[in-house]
């Protein structure tokens, strides 16, 4: 089957001519997962986005999106979700939103299925 790798390396480390205080900020960054139970209504709640917001790494598990979501700020890597043959609501998705001041190189792993995706995050 096909084999990639998944990594994002490396963060504001100053070259970008972040101030120091800047730079260790991006540091002490923090990371969520959770199983969200479909991300669609969520992204629109203040509330919600109130909650996740000091988070810059964010992986959600069931978010039953069809399409790409959009964060501004981020950047998504994702996997869709299955749509149903006959009725119901889709099911699955992995979503990983990374924010945009972290550096990332990137390849997705896959391996002989379309459902699997992994991402390695990796910070100096």
């Amino acid at each position: 089957g096909s084999r990639g790798g998944a990594s994002c390396i490396s963060m504001g480390d100053g070259q970008r001519g972040d101030p120091p205080e800047k730079v260790a900020e991006y540091r002490t960054n923090l990371s969520l997962i959770w199983n969200v139970a479909g991300v669609n209504p969520k992204v629109a709640d203040k509330a919600w986005n109130s909650l996740i917001g000091k988070y810059d790494v964010r992986v959600f598990q069931e978010t039953w999106a069809v399409n790409k979501v959009f964060v501004r700020g981020f950047t998504t890597y994702s996997v869709e979700a299955l749509l149903p043959r006959k009725m119901g609501r889709s099911m699955g998705r992995l979503m990983i939103l990374v924010r945009n001041y972290i550096v990332c190189w990137h390849e997705l792993l896959r391996i002989d299925s379309p459902d699997l995706m992994g991402i390695n995050l990796r910070f100096p």
